[in-house]
């Protein structure tokens, strides 16, 4: 199954669906003409992590559909471009994508009853973010854990890098060539910081 960036509503999954097609045509999914498309499975890698945040449900009242629960929390697809059993019907092929029967387990269902692992509802960056905000207040005198609310956050975004990677400092804007021209800063036209913006302890 083919789909293409206006299937999405997240921003980096558009983008990366431009980047990955390797050709343009109609959508079979929402029908847009002319846009980047590209095979749904190609996807898979990127939903591992999400997937990873939820369980088949203990029962029928903790439960809700999958696709749904997705959808609420995280507004993966566009819900102007496809309706729900379209976006169930993706969901499904990009979480497959790498599936094997020999696994012994079955293949997603996104209309299946799904609950957060543990039972505990997902909080955005921003959640954790205004609930440590709201303690700090409520406690200004006691040691709260900042740590708690970010671990898990910055476990799941951890990268391991290849020995040799290297890493390069920028600074908006530009600089002017011979004949007015924009051109991209080099590293020795960056230089340090500002002395005002450099603090202790800046690297």
């Amino acid at each position: 199954m083919k789909c293409c960036p206006n299937c999405f509503d997240d921003e980096w999954l558009k983008g990366k669906i431009a980047e990955l097609s390797k050709e343009k045509g109609q959508c079979p999914l929402c029908g847009v003409e002319d846009s980047p498309l590209t095979e749904a499975s190609e996807l898979g890698g990127y939903f591992h992590n999400l997937l990873s945040m939820y369980e088949v449900a203990d029962s029928f009242e903790s439960g809700e559909r999958l696709i749904a629960l997705i959808q609420e929390e995280w507004q993966v697809f566009d819900e102007d471009t496809l309706n729900e059993d379209q976006r169930a019907e993706l969901l499904e092929e990009i979480v497959n994508a790498d599936w094997d029967d020999d696994g012994g387990e079955s293949p997603v269902d996104a209309q299946e009853l799904y609950q957060p692992v543990g039972g505990v509802l997902h909080m955005t960056h921003r959640d954790r973010w205004e609930q440590y905000c709201s303690d700090v207040r409520e406690n200004p005198n006691e040691a709260l854990p900042l740590d708690e609310f970010l671990t898990e956050d910055l476990a799941r975004l951890s990268v391991t890098l290849p020995v040799g990677t290297k890493f390069h400092r920028a600074r908006p804007g530009f600089k002017c060539g011979e004949y007015g021209e924009r051109e991209a800063y080099k590293n020795d036209d960056i230089g340090a910081p500002p002395t005002e913006k450099a603090k202790a302890g800046r690297g």
